[in-house]
């Protein structure tokens, strides 16, 4: 299990939510995300508009993410700017979308985009993302690649991500960083590595 794999999945759950438009029958747009005193911190509560993104809790999450049959767990530290920053689809850099949607779904948010990475083909990805934000939660997403400059990058790929709530953020750990199994740390919410 190699950190390419994690980093992977990062950048399919970037495409899954790039540039978000919230559907919603209640709001017709974007949407205001929940405060944080909501049940579940991030899922849509009953009767309130559904929100753009989830919002997950600060502190220690701990995430597996599952790409075939290889498997690999990772930490990362959370603060409330970390957060929207990244968001649960990795890091929002420049949106390549031209369609992009999110949409809250009993329990959490459904979503769909369709991006233009140039040489890395197109990417059409679709999935979910539910549970409690505030504790526990699962992505799954389903992404498609056409038009790569490189065959192998193209075809039909499943990810799915668990993420748990550990905690407050070790000593050692400042928001945004990543550590990986092999012992590495990366901060994509600061572009670099961590050490």
């Amino acid at each position: 299990m190699t950190q390419r794999m994690w980093i992977a999945a990062a950048a399919v759950l970037a495409l899954a939510a790039c540039g978000k438009k919230t559907e919603t029958a209640q709001t017709g747009g974007n949407a205001a995300a929940p405060a944080a005193e909501t049940p579940a911190a991030g899922a849509p509560a009953a009767g309130a508009p559904a929100s753009a993104r989830p919002v997950r809790k600060a502190g220690l999450w701990e995430q597996t993410v599952e790409f075939g049959k290889m498997r690999q767990t990772s930490r990362i530290c959370l603060d409330a700017a970390t957060d929207e920053k990244l968001g649960l689809e990795g890091n929002r850099g420049p949106n390549p979308c031209s369609e992009s949607a999110v949409s809250a779904i009993p329990g959490g948010y459904a979503f769909r985009s369709v991006c233009d990475m140039g040489e890395g083909g197109k990417v059409t990805s679709q999935g979910k993302a539910v549970g409690d934000f505030g504790a526990k939660y699962r992505v799954d997403i389903e992404s498609t690649t056409t038009g790569a400059a490189g065959p192998e990058m193209n075809g039909v790929r499943k990810f799915a991500i668990e993420a748990e709530w550990k905690g407050p953020c070790p000593a050692d750990m400042k928001p945004g960083d990543i550590a990986l199994p092999n012992g590495l740390k990366i901060n994509p919410a600061a572009g670099a590595k961590a050490k």
